[in-house]
């Protein structure tokens, strides 16, 4: 009973309630005797619980890997449960806002891999988004070829929950992310052919033929598009800072 009152809150926003009655169900789970049915009502809490401790409490919180690291024990305990995808997420998540870029990357490529064996389509797009995603940095066409091949897969009427079980809509991120991707790619593309000496564009759509690098600038204004439009900049009356509402 726990476990769907957490799922209807969940579903709500109501993060503070659902946490509250996954923990309450956590501690009754306890008191079952060690089984597999034990095993499997612990691990559907912790699969529940992903959401709502990163809604609460952030991506990088030590609550987020806790509960992720459990939540794969018991996924491997279980012989490698394909409930173990929102747990990997969730791992992925914390160890990139990190800092822990290669092992985020590393745990991307395992995750796919693992979505392409036992997964469902939309862990395959999950998947494919965290790939995506984690290759921007380093090579931007890879990257695109997989945040594109998220949001092919990507169904709305049955990928709507997938907010809710990751605690963000994996198709706002692909196609955020697919922004800053793409922007990198022609800013790259653009510098190498200045650098070559040949003329091109300028960021400012001005033709621009004086062949110097250094003034493409990166495409910062392009990749921060998603986000700008969330946030609006304003500076008060007087002196004071700029501040974000």
């Amino acid at each position: 009973m726990l476990l769907k009152a957490a799922k209807r809150s969940a579903e709500h926003s109501a993060n503070l309630e659902a946490r509250a009655q996954l923990l309450t169900a956590l501690e009754e789970i306890k008191k079952l005797p060690t089984g597999l049915e034990r095993d499997n009502l612990e691990l559907n809490a912790h699969i529940a619980l992903i959401g709502p401790t990163i809604a609460l409490e952030g991506f990088a919180a030590a609550a987020v890997a806790g509960v992720s690291c459990r939540a794969i024990e018991l996924c491997h305990a279980l012989d490698d449960d394909p409930r173990i995808f929102p747990a990997l997420y969730a791992q992925w998540s914390y160890l990139r806002v990190a800092g822990n870029m290669r092992e985020a990357s590393a745990l991307a490529k395992d995750f796919l891999t693992i979505a392409e064996l036992k997964g469902t389509r939309t862990d395959r797009m999950v998947g494919h988004r965290l790939l995506g995603t984690s290759m921007i940095d380093g090579d931007a066409a890879k990257a695109r070829h997989h945040l594109e091949g998220a949001t092919k897969l990507y169904d709305k009427a049955a990928d709507h929950a997938t907010a809710v079980i990751y605690g963000t809509d994996v198709q706002v991120t692909s196609l955020s992310n697919l922004t800053c991707a793409s922007s990198i790619g022609c800013w790259a593309g653009s510098a190498k052919r200045s650098c070559m000496g040949e003329p091109r564009w300028n960021w400012r759509g001005n033709y621009d033929d004086t062949h110097t690098p250094s003034v493409m600038p990166l495409p910062t204004s392009v990749c921060c598009t998603p986000w700008s439009a969330t946030f609006r900049w304003s500076k008060p009356w007087g002196n004071g800072p700029l501040s974000a509402r």
